[in-house]
C-alpha cells in the first residue's frame, strides 16, 4: 500500500486529467495543484521537525535523570 501512494504520488503529473482539474486542490490548473501539495508537505516537513525536536530533548531529560541536559547544536 505504501508503495502504491508512494508511487502515484512520484507520478502525479503524469496522470493529470484536466477534465477532473477544477475539483482538484490549488484551481484548476497542474502548476496550481503543484503548489498547493508543496505547501502542504512543507508544512508537515517543519511539524515533523519540531515533534522531533520535542521528543529528542524529552528522551535526553529522561535518560540523564535529574541533571539539565543542553540542547543538541544544530548549527555554528
Amino acid at each position: 500500500m505504501i508503495g502504491f501512494i508512494v508511487g502515484r504520488i512520484a507520478t502525479y503529473g503524469l496522470t493529470w486529467d484536466p477534465a477532473r482539474g477544477h475539483a482538484s486542490w490549488g484551481g484548476p490548473s497542474l502548476p496550481g495543484a503543484w503548489v498547493v501539495h508543496a505547501l502542504i508537505g512543507v508544512a508537515i516537513i517543519v511539524a515533523c521537525g519540531f515533534v522531533l525536536g520535542f521528543t529528542t530533548r524529552l528522551q535526553a531529560r529522561l535518560l540523564a535523570g535529574s541533571r539539565p541536559v543542553p540542547d543538541p547544536v544544530i548549527a555554528r
